[in-house]
């Protein structure tokens, strides 16, 4: 037997080229349902039998579902064994019942007509949420994820991150295409690692520089003119290697001012400025031009 507590954890944190993992349940990684459900029921000193399962996905994507609940969303299987409950591309409003799934470490809600995430902290154990591609306005709702990893809410009507209670190990946020501009709420997130902020209404990255483990930041195609808050970032994030500048509106002045902090405080960051830096550092998706 092992110690439950020495299972490794269950992680989709993703560097610069990462791929989102799949929505079908099909080549997903590994399960960790028994060890969740044994740190659930099990005395901290207490030894453990670990049995590795097969991942166990709940799939209702492609449907009609307008909530989650059991009225609506009818499992048949085991649901201690559910990790990944797949609602894709369905007309939830309503995120309901989600606690009768208690080993649930991943939840996809792409695609869908969400205007908060009112009841996702019922899953105590989520580890990755995408909720992308919704009606979200900001974070509200949310309450306490404990052990969340990865968020994904780009391509919603976030004018806000505010609204998450709790989430101290999120390491990567991807809020792309919104409507942002403040990152007010962002400070509930220090150990964010990666962050695509790209695509917003940002003028200045005010609150940012809280997030002290960051190490690679996409703000392109921005508002951005406040060069004082991004020089800032040159002292403040420690281990950042690489962020992405390029499309905001800064003055020649002030993004030769941008370069040469970073060239002094931080000589290892790349700071991307160009389009063509762009496209080699982070490929060059359709989805990034200038919102009208």
């Amino acid at each position: 037997s092992v110690d439950a507590s020495a299972v490794p954890q269950f992680f989709f944190g993703a560097p610069a080229d990462y791929t989102p993992p799949p929505y079908m349940p099909t080549d997903l990684p590994p399960s960790y349902a028994d060890a969740v459900l044994a740190r659930a029921t099990a005395p901290p000193a207490e030894k453990v039998e670990y049995r590795p399962q097969p991942e166990v996905t709940a799939d209702f994507s492609n449907g009609d579902h307008k909530t989650t609940a059991p009225s609506s969303v009818v499992y048949a299987g085991d649901h201690s064994r559910v990790v990944h409950l797949n609602m894709f591309n369905n007309d939830l409003v309503h995120l309901d019942g989600l606690r009768r799934f208690p080993s649930l470490l991943r939840l996809t809600l792409r695609t869908n007509n969400l205007k908060k995430l009112h009841g996702v902290d019922a899953a105590p154990f989520l580890r990755w949420v995408d909720a992308s591609n919704n009606n979200l306005k900001d974070l509200r709702g949310a309450g306490e994820l404990p052990r969340l990893e990865w968020l994904d809410v780009s391509e919603n009507d976030m004018t806000s991150l505010s609204g998450l209670v709790c989430a101290p190990n999120v390491t990567f946020l991807c809020a792309a295409s919104n409507d942002l501009t403040s990152l007010s709420g962002i400070e509930l997130m220090p150990q964010l690692r990666y962050v695509d902020l790209s695509s917003n209404n940002l003028k200045h990255v005010r609150g940012l520089e809280r997030c002290t483990r960051v190490q690679e930041i996409n703000l392109c195609n921005n508002d951005l003119n406040d060069a004082d808050s991004v020089v800032a970032l040159a002292t403040a994030l420690p281990h950042l290697f690489r962020i992405n500048l390029y499309y905001n509106d800064f003055s020649k002045r002030d993004w030769q001012r941008i370069v040469d902090a970073f060239a002094a405080a931080r000589p290892k960051c790349v700071v991307v400025t160009s389009k063509s830096d762009s496209k080699k550092l982070y490929g060059w998706p359709g989805g990034l031009l200038k919102r009208g």
